[in-house]
Order: structure tokens, then sequence, then C-alpha cells
């Protein structure tokens, strides 16, 4: 019974962590990415060592450990670079979880990459996401309401 409990996790978690990287659904918190990263390899070697009998429970303590460290280690150094919204410029009137949103994403030296996006929300941090252009939209399905985000906390003169 723990042992598919343990399958499901780590089919849903690699799931949502493929489907971020080759689809259109967006994870916008860091947090939860990392989160879903970690559970995804925790899971895994913990399943590995189950297949081998429990051979290694030392080993399999210290393995995951080490992996919580390297999370930890790779999302204070990527939390910036996750796409943040600068402001909401529309709001679709009939559907309230739609919304195209301007973001922008820090590269460091290099300064920032912009987009307009059209995001529907499936979840808090789980998004579909579709970029677009603000010139062909259909006026009358979007409000426009401007609101201020600033998620990436730009400080403006």
């Amino acid at each position: 019974m723990k042992i598919k409990l343990f399958i499901t996790l780590f089919i849903i978690s690699a799931s949502l962590i493929l489907l971020n990287r080759f689809t259109n659904l967006s994870i916008s918190s860091p947090l939860i990415y990392w989160l879903l990263i970690f559970a995804s390899y925790s899971i895994f070697i913990f399943l590995l060592n189950e297949i081998l009998k429990g051979k290694y429970r030392k080993a399999l303590r210290i393995l995951i450990i080490i992996i919580g460290i390297i999370c930890i280690g790779l999302y204070y150094i990527t939390n910036l670079s996750f796409w943040g919204t600068q402001t909401i410029e529309y709001v679709n009137i009939s559907d309230k979880n739609k919304s195209i949103e301007y973001q922008m994403r820090d590269l460091g030296g290099f300064g920032f990459k912009t987009r307009i996006i059209e995001k529907t929300k499936i979840l808090p941090t789980i998004n579909l996401i579709k970029e677009i252009d603000t010139t062909k939209i259909n006026k009358t399905e979007w409000e426009k309401v401007e609101i201020e985000k600033n998620e990436m906390n730009i400080k403006f003169p």
C-alpha cells in the first residue's frame, strides 16, 4: 500500500515538472517547483531502494539530505529568474480566471526579458500560459484594468 502511494506521488510530481518544461503549463512559484523536484528525486531513490530490498538505508538518508540541500541552494539561486508579473493589463469579462499580464524575468547582468501572456489560472500557482499580441485581442471580451503587481520588486525612480 505504501509503495503504491509513493508511485502515485512520483508520477504526479514528475508529470507536473515535465508538463511545466514541455507544454504551456507554468508553475509560477519557485518554491513549489523546487519542492516538486525534491519530491521526484527523493521518491525515485526511495522506490529504487525498495526494489533493492532496503539494502542501502543509510545511504538513502544521506542522499535525500544531499538532494534537499542542493534543491534549497538552487531555489535561492534561481528565485529571481522565474517570470514575475509586473502588471495585469486585462481581465476576461466572462472568465475572471483569465488575464493578460506583462511579465519580466531577471537575466542577471544581462538585464530583463519581457513578455505579454494570456494566463488561465488552474490552481493558485499552476497556470496555462500563451504569449500573445495585445493589438490582436478582441477588446469586447477583455476589460482593461492596469493593476500594478511588481513581483520583481523593481524600484522605479
